[in-house]
């Protein structure tokens, strides 16, 4: 009686598939967490980071008035800016479509350079960040025939929100 044919090769075929879905599989899962966790660089003393979506417009011009006001700013191109703001805890009341980082604190949003300027005076270690919500007409960066009055508001650590005064 003759032996039966054992077919080596679509064995091992059939193990080189599963470790191939495999290695594809964990590589997408890398990229997936890879995208969530970002990577939050400290900026130099005075220089401020913004992280903007590269089809922003209105970030490209508040990047500009910054460095009209002699701001020197670094900007960081990202897919979203969800992962930054969750990693920063920037409440979503207060997101916008941009966010900085300049010294230890965030600023979120269409926020005056003189703003940003008094937040560093001030170096207040309870204030996490300053934002101005939204995309208010008349903002830096939001130049309008018809600007809208807005606040920037002050974010402290506690939670507390509250307005800042210019």
């Amino acid at each position: 009686m003759s032996k039966p044919k054992v077919k080596k090769h679509s064995v091992v075929r059939r193990n080189i598939d599963w470790i191939m879905l495999a290695i594809f599989f964990g590589a997408a899962i890398l990229l997936t967490v890879a995208a969530y966790d970002p990577v939050i660089i400290e900026p130099d003393e005075g220089e401020i980071h913004v992280y903007k979506r590269a089809d922003c417009g209105c970030c490209q011009k508040w990047v500009e008035y910054l460095e009209e006001n002699g701001i020197k700013v670094k900007v960081n191109t990202v897919a979203s800016t969800a992962p930054i703001q969750n990693a920063l805890n920037i409440p979503v009341s207060v997101r916008s479509c941009h966010t900085a980082l300049i010294n230890d604190f965030w600023v979120e949003g269409h926020v005056p350079a003189k703003n940003i300027e008094a937040l560093i005076e001030e170096a207040d270690k309870e204030v996490a960040g300053i934002a101005v919500p939204g995309m208010p007409p008349g903002s830096p960066g939001m130049e309008s025939d018809n600007p809208q009055p807005y606040d920037v508001l002050m974010v402290h650590y506690s939670a507390e929100v509250s307005v800042m005064t210019p």
